[in-house]
């Protein structure tokens, strides 16, 4: 597809790989990497970034949605990819044909896709178990439910259970209390699963880059993989250079000379002439859904006789 436009965003791949392959030398040989391209990989374009993270070493995707995971898959992927996210029972049938990794959530979504399949005798039902260590959102909090899914498996062999995990709110704060609390939390709720046959996952970027002793067997690399910080906080720990993919470009379409006190734009607003001492930059980041909306944080290196109003960002005309 053409686009007309005068401003656009470039992907280097060479950026994804770099990441991926440090990423891998510092977790080590005996611990997996999964890279994560849920949300057309960030707004990088899932495709291309699954296959360059696959060839610089990584050893699973995961995504957030089934419909992305079968994308990749109808776009010729053969490597194992998760879905993070619920999938509703009455799609596991479409994910067994695709042969995607699902995430039980709850014991009512296991105890659903049991009564759904009765009767029914075909490919493995693959997934992780999540546990909920202190985010609050999916995954099983308690030592009877992770007792209940280890029975459940045990009671019927299409279910195949393939790893356990979890996700951490704060790993990438200086303040490491809460994050001792849900890792101590993750490993009493592991403790009635065989996990030496199981992949174990609770590290993301922040945890993965940070936290050595808590790899376990896999660490699941997404934001970091697109070259970013998890953090302003922790950008003094990263332990090699992350190289960003992602680079903003334009051309200056306009120049127009205005007297002062005139108005400008939408809502008559008046600007301030200022006095640049050194460059204006915009440090921006692509929202998850990766629809072009964009995040923006403005840093102004400049002289003023006053305070300026909130500046505002249209990325795909103008500057104010």
């Amino acid at each position: 597809m053409l686009f007309y436009r005068d401003t656009w965003a470039e992907i280097n791949l060479t950026a994804i790989k770099h990441n991926v392959s440090h990423m891998k030398d510092h977790i080590g040989q005996n611990v997996q990497l999964m890279a994560v391209v849920k949300a057309n990989a960030y707004g990088h374009g899932d495709i291309e970034v699954a296959r360059a993270a696959l060839k610089a070493g990584a050893d699973l995707l995961a995504v957030a949605f089934l419909d992305e995971a079968i994308s990749l898959r109808n776009q010729g992927i053969k490597a194992p990819i998760l879905v993070l996210g619920a999938v509703p029972p009455e799609y596991v049938k479409t994910a067994v044909r695709y042969n995607v990794v699902m995430t039980a959530y709850s014991t009512s979504w296991l105890r659903e896709v049991v009564d759904m399949m009765k009767g029914q005798m075909g490919q493995p039902i693959r997934f992780h178990l999540k546990i909920d260590s202190g985010m609050n959102r999916l995954g099983v909090k308690t030592l009877e439910e992770v007792n209940e899914v280890k029975k459940l498996v045990s009671e019927h062999s299409y279910l195949q259970l393939e790893g356990v995990f979890t996700h951490f709110a704060t790993a990438d704060e200086k303040d490491e209390n809460y994050f001792e609390r849900q890792i101590d939390t993750f490993q009493t709720l592991l403790q009635p699963l065989h996990t030496e046959k199981l992949l174990v996952h609770c590290a993301n970027s922040a945890a993965g880059l940070r936290f050595k002793e808590v790899l376990f067997n896999m660490v699941r690399f997404g934001i970091s993989m697109y070259g970013l910080s998890p953090s302003e906080e922790i950008k003094d720990e990263l332990p090699f250079k992350l190289e960003e993919a992602m680079s903003l470009h334009t051309k200056l379409a306009h120049v127009k000379l205005i007297q002062k006190r005139v108005r400008v734009s939408a809502m008559g607003r008046r600007i301030q002439l200022i006095k640049i001492h050194g460059s204006v930059r915009y440090q921006s980041a692509m929202q998850t859904d990766g629809s072009g909306s964009w995040q923006a944080r403005k840093y102004l290196l400049a002289e003023s006789a006053g305070r300026l109003p909130e500046g505002y960002v249209w990325i795909n005309s103008w500057l104010n």
